[in-house]
């Protein structure tokens, strides 16, 4: 087992772990019903906040992986240099330069990006903080990883439909144990399937360039 498994695995089971005592949480104790639904609702704040930082926690893994092998930019596939300068203000391919210093700015932090020894790949994942189906699709795109099976886009904007109704304060969402289940279990598959993507990628070295 390489060390990227053996990290993410471990990973995982932690979260795992989180998701089964989530489920379960409110019927551990002797709570009211008006109690039990309170804290059903927020549970799914809670296991959004799994999910999100599963996402930035093994493409970082999944970087770093990368960073050890002191690749130059001319090995990299362009999609983790464009990757690498989008992360950064001073070399933003998005933002527009009108003036002549910012402008030359930008030529001097993106020389100094590209001609360092070797090329570190941004640590930055752009979750935009709302890791629906369309964020994940984009993210493993940029990485140049395989695509997610379309058979959890449904779920997971259920999913990120509830946390933002929640999240903003709105009271028009009711959620049970159903929901919490099928979160849960949705959570644990993304997971698995996600760190099957990385791995593969990582064995394949989809990273470099062809």
């Amino acid at each position: 087992m390489t060390n990227f498994e053996e990290t993410i695995n471990a990973d995982i089971y932690w979260r795992q772990s989180e998701l089964a005592s989530i489920r379960t949480l409110p019927y551990r104790y002797n709570l009211s019903n008006f109690d039990r639904q309170i804290l059903t609702k927020y549970l799914v704040t809670a296991i959004y906040a799994l999910w999100e930082g599963y996402v930035k926690y093994i493409f970082q893994e999944y970087i770093r992986e990368i960073n050890k092998l002191a690749l130059t930019y001319e090995k990299l596939e362009s999609r983790y240099i464009e990757h690498t300068l989008n992360s950064n203000e001073k070399t933003n391919l998005k933002v527009p330069r009108e003036k002549i210093k910012a402008r030359l700015n930008f030529i001097e932090e993106f020389y100094n990006t590209i001609t360092q020894p070797a090329f570190q790949i941004s640590m930055k994942i752009p979750t935009e903080s709302n890791v629906d189906f369309k964020v994940i699709s984009k993210i493993l795109n940029q990485f140049n990883l395989s695509c997610l099976d379309d058979k959890y886009k449904g779920d997971l904007e259920k999913l990120l439909n509830y946390r933002n109704h929640i999240a903003h304060g709105d009271n028009a969402i009711t959620v049970t144990a159903t929901d919490i289940l099928q979160f849960s279990n949705l959570i644990n598959d993304l997971m698995v399937d996600i760190f099957d993507i990385a791995n593969v990628g990582l064995l394949k070295k989809v990273f470099l360039k062809v």
